[in-house]
């Protein structure tokens, strides 16, 4: 069982970091904004891992968002929009009038698939490793169970060995 989510989690990388460009696109074209929690959980990635939006800043260009009154009213015309967990150095509206050094340029998918692609490594020399210990565990029961069974077999044959004398 372990050894098969190592090979399926190996297998699966590059279809994760696919997956990852979708679904990212997907909450910054239409869910950033109008729905908080998806809102408030892209600005932590985009805090903690150090990105800006799915594949570079500019996804953020064409998102409903960018089209809201209230950022457009806040947007410097020199610069792509972007939400202020963008910025570097986070200050208030630093997402609309920074200079594009102060922003991520990276998307989250590339930089998302490749934490998740080291730690599912891990987790896949782990669950190998789980499973070569089961399997010496099985090996030396079955030595054990043969060694336990001989010296009965051998009571036994000297037990029918006195009967016939």
């Amino acid at each position: 069982m372990e050894a098969a989510a190592g090979v399926l989690a190996y297998l699966y990388a590059d279809q994760m970091k696919a997956d990852l460009q979708m679904k990212l696109k997907d909450i910054i074209l239409t869910g950033y904004g109008a729905d908080a929690s998806l809102s408030d959980a892209m600005d932590a990635l985009q805090n903690s891992v150090g990105c800006c939006g799915s594949v570079f800043f500019d996804d953020w260009a064409a998102s409903a968002w960018a089209e809201d009154t209230a950022v457009i009213a806040r947007k410097n015309e020199h610069y792509t929009v972007v939400p202020d967990s963008c910025c570097k150095n986070v200050t208030t509206s630093c997402g609309a009038v920074s200079h594009p050094s102060n922003i991520y340029y990276d998307g989250c998918a590339e930089t998302l698939a490749e934490l998740l692609r080291t730690h599912l490594n891990i987790i896949g020399g782990v669950g190998l490793g789980v499973c070569a210990i089961q399997l010496f565990g099985a090996i030396m029961s079955c030595c054990l169970i043969s060694k336990i069974k001989k010296p009965y077999n051998e009571v036994e044959d000297l037990d029918a060995q006195m009967r016939y004398r």
